[in-house]
């Protein structure tokens, strides 16, 4: 069986996590987070690597997630999961606008430039 290199994005906790350690066991994974590696306290494979990359600031993720993929000397990926998120429950119906802002930037412009910026990885292996 060929191990597969796989990229998680919001890899730290919940879903993430889980798919995370499940993968690991067959494949190689980087997971990515916006906690310092010391603050996650949730089971975390000895195995994942870890790459602090807060999706708050689209343009610095990008570039973090993508220098460690070279810096691990991954040429390829065969799959992505964009998988990182936030949101906000607020009492009186209206949300903050620094809070809409930090949720469009983690849900959808990180969501997007990452897609983009993996697709040179990926489309070496036909990837996902």
């Amino acid at each position: 069986m060929i191990r597969r290199k796989i990229l998680i994005t919001g890899g730290t906790t919940g879903i993430g996590l889980a798919l995370a350690n499940r993968l690991n066991v067959r494949h190689d994974v980087i997971v990515t987070g916006s906690r310092a590696q010391e603050d996650i306290t949730e089971t975390f494979s000895p195995n994942l690597v870890y790459v602090r990359a807060s999706q708050s600031d689209p343009a610095r993720a990008v570039k973090t997630i993508a220098q460690q993929l070279l810096k691990h000397e991954w040429p390829r990926l065969d799959n992505v999961v964009l998988n990182a998120g936030v949101g906000f429950a607020v009492e009186d119906g209206l949300d903050e606008v620094d809070k809409i802002r930090r949720t469009l930037d983690i849900n959808v412009s990180s969501t997007m430039l990452i897609a983009r910026a993996m697709y040179p990885w990926l489309s070496k292996t036909s990837g996902t």
